[in-house]
């Protein structure tokens, strides 16, 4: 079980596309599977586990979405307003 914990958390720290994000969920939730069906661990973990999994997506993609749909803020500071903050320096 450690070793599906150390993968998750491995997932979780790690910057992916969306390809790779959907392609290492999916490659940990076989694994899940796999621990499951040979009763390395019970199905109430193979569960929790999978839960975890899907809520790490989720905040991924919500993230991914968000950085594109959200523009990069610009700078809107006019040339006047810079003016008075160099005079107000010196």
């Amino acid at each position: 079980m450690n070793t599906l914990v150390s993968q998750i958390q491995e997932f979780d720290n790690s910057n992916l596309s969306l390809a790779e994000i959907f392609d290492q969920q999916k490659s940990i939730f076989d694994d899940i599977h796999a621990h499951s069906a040979f009763g390395d661990i019970s199905l109430a973990d193979g569960q929790t586990l999978k839960n975890m999994l899907d809520g790490i997506v989720k905040n991924k993609i919500a993230a991914f979405e968000n950085s594109i749909v959200q523009p990069k803020q610009t700078n809107n500071t006019s040339i006047q307003e810079i003016f008075v903050q160099k005079i107000a320096i010196t």
